[in-house]
């Protein structure tokens, strides 16, 4: 509070300007003193018309910050060597700075050919000609907005826009006109019933009573339906909203999910495509020895198979030799009778058994071919299905396993072969 507060406060050649109700009323005060004691009692008939209740919007906060305002940064700078001097203070209030708050303003305001420092304030005065009526409608209103309100005291001054409003599709404007008929509906009946009272006598009374009941039960259930609309609106719109979040967290999993499949899917073909790059040619190679070997071991076992059959002919040969073939043989002393015979058919077995080694081991060699060649196929098809995450050691393992020298199969070997083909196949079963 300011140390002059009891002092007169003027401004030379003017005067101290109010306007209320969004410019609907305009009062003048030759001192800030006066201007304040307004101010005061509007703080007062706003909170009783506000009660202690809920409410969307609260008047009396308004008049109350314009107050603040005033104490706080106008009279507290004044001091009391500015009111010796007009001139003074004149200076002061001209360098003021211009406040905008919440519903009002505080300007130096051009008019009349001077300047006056000029408050607005949106919201009426409750002394005004209306206020019973702004009071009815802020009851009715407090629940809604500020701009419902505000279109509801402007009817007071143009009533012609009420239709106007009423078919608005805004929603402040249609709240406002409905609080505006319902006050005029119900001022009518009271003003119907006053004027035909000394007529209908004491009854009258009572129809005046239950003809108000029924106003405000009415204007009762035009508040509860207008917050139930509202509300369901408010619940409507939140629901809206949240199943739209949903849908929106939803469609960015489904694309995260699908850009990290398709991803993948990129991956394994793109390495299954360098890895086929690699074994091409290995692959036709071995299936191309395969081929090669298989019909060497045909061409070895026909040899084997004709070999055996001269073994026979020679056996059969033998048992048919006459007592002269014989007796031949047995002036030659050097060479005994059956050893050319023998002889011959030891050289057949021999060679049989040699055709037999041979087809055997070229069809085993056929056999290597052909397996490793069916294993690196399967191999770069479980890299193209996605089913195998190689690491590095098991590269070390699997590459040399597959280009491994090929056992001919004429010696016996320690089994390294089969025994790395069955670590392969482990490996390649473990990671499908």
């Amino acid at each position: 509070m300011s140390k002059v507060t009891g002092l007169q406060i003027v401004v030379p050649n003017t005067e101290f300007m109010l306007n209320t109700g969004n410019g609907g009323n305009s009062q003048s005060f030759k001192s800030l003193n006066e201007l304040i004691d307004i101010l005061r009692i509007a703080i007062v008939d706003w909170k009783r018309a506000e009660g202690r209740g809920k409410a969307a919007f609260k008047f009396s906060e308004t008049y109350a910050e314009v107050l603040e305002f005033i104490e706080k940064d106008l009279i507290s700078g004044i001091s009391e060597e500015n009111l010796n001097s007009r001139e003074d203070l004149f200076k002061f209030f001209d360098q003021s700075v211009n406040k905008q708050g919440n519903s009002w303003s505080f300007i130096w305001q051009y008019s009349y050919s001077n300047y006056h420092p000029t408050f607005d304030i949106q919201p009426p005065l409750l002394s005004e000609v209306n206020g019973d009526n702004y009071k009815a409608g802020y009851k009715i209103l407090k629940n809604t907005s500020v701009e419902a309100y505000r279109e509801f005291f402007e009817l007071f001054r143009n009533s012609g826009q009420l239709i106007n409003n009423l078919n608005s599709s805004n929603k402040a404007k249609i709240e406002g006109s409905l609080a505006f008929l319902s006050i005029k509906v119900q001022n009518k009946a009271i003003l119907g019933l006053n004027t035909n009272l000394d007529e209908k006598g004491a009854d009258l009374i009572v129809k005046m009573s239950q003809v108000s009941s029924s106003i405000d039960s009415a204007r009762v259930s035009f508040e509860d339906e207008t917050q139930k609309y509202l509300e369901a609106q408010k619940d409507r719109f939140e629901k809206a909203d949240a199943e739209h979040v949903i849908y929106i967290e939803e469609l960015k999993d489904n694309l995260t999910d699908f850009i990290k499949e398709k991803r993948e899917q990129f991956s394994n073909l793109e390495d299954s495509y360098e890895q086929k790059l690699k074994l091409k040619a290995p692959i036709k190679f071995w299936e191309d020895e395969a081929k090669k070997y298989k019909m060497s071991a045909i061409y070895w076992s026909v040899g084997a198979v004709i070999s055996g059959l001269l073994i026979i002919l020679t056996g059969l040969w033998i048992l048919k030799i006459g007592e002269q073939d014989l007796d031949k043989l047995k002036n030659i002393s050097i060479i005994p009778i059956y050893f050319v015979p023998i002889a011959l058919i030891s050289l057949l077995i021999y060679i049989l058994r040699t055709l037999i080694k041979i087809a055997i081991s070229n069809q085993h060699i056929s056999v290597e071919y052909a397996q490793k060649a069916a294993l690196t196929d399967y191999y770069l098809s479980m890299i193209q299905e996605g089913h195998l995450g190689i690491s590095i050691e098991e590269k070390q393992l699997l590459l040399p396993t597959i280009f491994s020298k090929i056992d001919s199969g004429l010696i016996k070997s320690d089994s390294t072969g089969d025994s790395d083909i069955t670590e392969l196949l482990k490996i390649l079963v473990a990671k499908k």
